[in-house]
C-alpha cells in the first residue's frame, strides 16, 4: 500500500515564502531541478535534475528523521513533477561522504536495499516494473541505475 502524502507544487518565487504548515511535502521548481522538502525536517530533501537526456538524474535524496517510505514518496513526487517518461533513473553518489571505512560493505548493502525499495515504490505508483537495477562506479563514486518498463 502506497501512503498518501499531502503535497503542493509551488513556483520558484513562491518558494521564498514560508511553507504552509498543513502540508507534509513541498515541491520547489526552478530551471535546473525539482526539489521536494519537508517544512518540519530541514534534513529531508530530494533533488532531481531537469536535464533533457535519456535518463532522469536524482542528485540528492535524504530521509532526514522521516521514515524511508516518506523518502520514497518524495522521490516519486519529484519524478512525477518532471512530467517525463520514466525509463531510466540514475541515483548519483550513493555515498556522499565517500566510499571508505571498514563498514563499507554493510553500508553498501543497506543503501542498495533502500534504493531498491524506493524504485519498487516508484514502479507501483506509475504502474510500471523495475526491469533492472545496477550499481555503476563513476569517478570514484558509486551510482545506482534503475530501468523501468
Amino acid at each position: 500500500m502506497v501512503p498518501k502524502i499531502n503535497a503542493k507544487t509551488i513556483s520558484q518565487a513562491a518558494a521564498k515564502a514560508a511553507p504552509d504548515p498543513e502540508l507534509d511535502l513541498l515541491v520547489r521548481e526552478d530551471d535546473f531541478s525539482v526539489r521536494v522538502e519537508r517544512s518540519d525536517d530541514p534534513r529531508f530533501w530530494v533533488r532531481v535534475e531537469r536535464e533533457t537526456g535519456d535518463s532522469i538524474v536524482v542528485t540528492d535524496y535524504n530521509a532526514g528523521s522521516r521514515p524511508d517510505q516518506e523518502l520514497a514518496a518524495g522521490v516519486a513526487l519529484a519524478l512525477r513533477t518532471l512530467r517525463r517518461p520514466l525509463d531510466k533513473v540514475i541515483f548519483r553518489d550513493m555515498f556522499p561522504l565517500g566510499m571508505e571505512g571498514p563498514d563499507l560493505p554493510v553500508k553498501m548493502i543497506q543503501a542498495t536495499e533502500a534504493l531498491k525499495k524506493i524504485c519498487l515504490h516508484i514502479a507501483a505508483e506509475t504502474g510500471q516494473e523495475v526491469a533492472s537495477f545496477n550499481l555503476e562506479p563513476r569517478r570514484g563514486k558509486l551510482d545506482a541505475i534503475a530501468v523501468f518498463r
